[in-house]
């Protein structure tokens, strides 16, 4: 209330009491009072005598609570269901092998990639120390189809998990994109995010046939007290549920239409239907998602394919497809969830023409950007957390929106867990570039389960 409260102040201070300063300061004393109401409430335990005012804070308190606690308990009920993945193997090691390769094809198409790896290092970690006996089936194992596929995802999650910790010093900057959480629906983002907390920076780099733009902001893990569903699970279902969608992209100012169920990962052919010079209006994208509950973290990569590319070559093109894909280039959203807030850091790399004027490019993303991320945002926590979006959620048809709230539990946990090491809670909006992320960069080059790390001890 200090805003409102200042106004109050200064039209006293000069005399001004007008009716709606008046109101104003109404308002304040009774949503003090409101409060004042609730804690006494508290004191004494008993909560009938309360005012629909205050019974209307405390229900908010409450819902907000149960959509924390859930994802806390998801997030729980995960970790020990990946501990039970990864224990108990039989000791002989061809019974090893069938069963390392079973829960390892579970564990990818239940709980995605990063859950299959862990499965995988744990069974080749176990034949490791049968020593010589269970060569020849970890071997095997190593040459199996779903450990050699998700040994090259696991390296893709590693290389492209860089990309967030990027440091962009030397890099130019557009102005500021202010986020109106406000009239999204969220009246308390700044108690959430603190001071200049809506700001999205935007960073980028040019080099002769090559962009990189790089987004970091923090975003409200709730947008409201009654929110049924989390601020994670709307912005990753507008990316997979929506994105992919012919005529529509975050540049547009409306909302997509859903029309089909959401799906994890996938290869698809998306139709970009905005006037942007340098984009193409079709290309073949693989997206990839990686969800990591133990740290809340969740990553999606977009690789858009060239041409020479065996999947491009014999992908079935939409009709009226006639142009060459423009290969390179990649799309990387990654998501920090913490108590109650997340980081995102969205990151674009671009092939551009040869030569392309500097002041160009600057010129370009001063335009599009600012209303690129106010359109993304309102789309992913506005219009996506209405209906029909939030049937998708409840219907959850590929568990997706489970993995997304296992993240977010994941996340609250975590911080818990940092603050009592000391680790402050992370505000880029209180640091330069991305130095508020420096205190995360160990996680990703320490992993506990990394697939390639102990495949190239394996090779050794």
């Amino acid at each position: 209330f200090g805003p409102l409260l200042l106004k109050v102040l200064v039209g006293a201070m000069f005399g001004c009491h007008c009716c709606k300063d008046d109101t104003l300061k109404n308002e304040i004393i009774q949503n003090n009072n409101n409060e004042e109401e609730v804690d006494d409430a508290k004191d004494v335990a008993d909560f009938k005598m309360l005012s629909p005012a205050a019974i209307k804070l405390v229900e908010d308190s409450q819902a907000a609570d149960r959509v924390t606690a859930a994802a806390e308990a998801a997030a729980a009920a995960a970790a020990d269901e990946a501990a039970a993945l990864q224990s108990e193997w039989p000791s002989e090691p061809s019974m090893l092998l069938l069963e390392a390769i079973v829960r390892a094809n579970k564990a990818l198409e239940d709980k995605g990639i990063l859950a299959s790896e862990a499965v995988l290092t744990s069974a080749a970690s176990t034949l490791m120390s049968m020593g010589q006996e269970a060569k020849d089936a970890l071997s095997q194992l190593r040459a199996s189809e779903v450990y050699q596929n998700v040994l090259k995802k696991a390296k893709l999650f590693e290389e492209q998990a860089k990309s967030p910790f990027d440091d962009v010093t030397g890099w130019d900057s557009t102005k500021p994109v202010e986020i109106d959480y406000e009239s999204i629906g969220c009246k308390e983002w700044k108690d959430i995010l603190g001071e200049g907390g809506n700001l999205a920076r935007v960073f980028f780099k040019q080099s002769p046939c090559h962009l990189k733009v790089k987004v970091i902001c923090q975003a409200p893990m709730l947008m409201s007290k009654t929110a049924e569903f989390t601020a994670l699970m709307a912005y990753i279902g507008m990316w997979c549920e929506l994105a992919h969608y012919k005529k529509w992209s975050p540049t547009a100012a409306y909302p997509p239409d859903l029309l089909e169920p959401a799906t994890r990962d996938r290869l698809f052919y998306h139709t970009l239907d905005a006037p942007v010079p340098m984009v193409k209006l079709s290309d073949l994208q693989e997206v990839l998602q990686f969800f990591w509950d133990e740290e809340g973290i969740h990553m999606m990569t977009t690789q858009i394919l060239d041409a020479q590319d065996p999947r491009f070559m014999t992908a079935k093109k939409p009709s009226g497809y006639g142009r060459d894909a423009a290969g390179g280039s990649w799309m990387r959203s990654v998501c920090f969830c913490q108590d109650n807030s997340m980081v995102i850091v969205y990151d674009l790399e671009k092939n551009i023409p040869p030569a392309t004027p500097a002041w160009l490019i600057k010129l370009f993303l001063n335009m599009i950007i600012p209303s690129y991320i106010r359109n993304m945002f309102k789309s992913a926590f506005s219009d996506c957390l209405k209906e029909p979006y939030l049937s998708s959620y409840k219907t959850d048809a590929l568990g997706l929106y489970a993995a997304l709230q296992k993240v977010v539990g994941g996340g609250r946990i975590c911080t818990e867990r940092r603050l009592a090491q000391g680790m402050p809670i992370i505000r880029p909006a209180e640091h330069e570039g991305v130095k508020c992320l420096d205190g995360l960069r160990h996680l990703f080059e320490e992993r506990k389960n990394s697939l390639p790390r102990l495949d190239a001890r394996l090779s050794a």
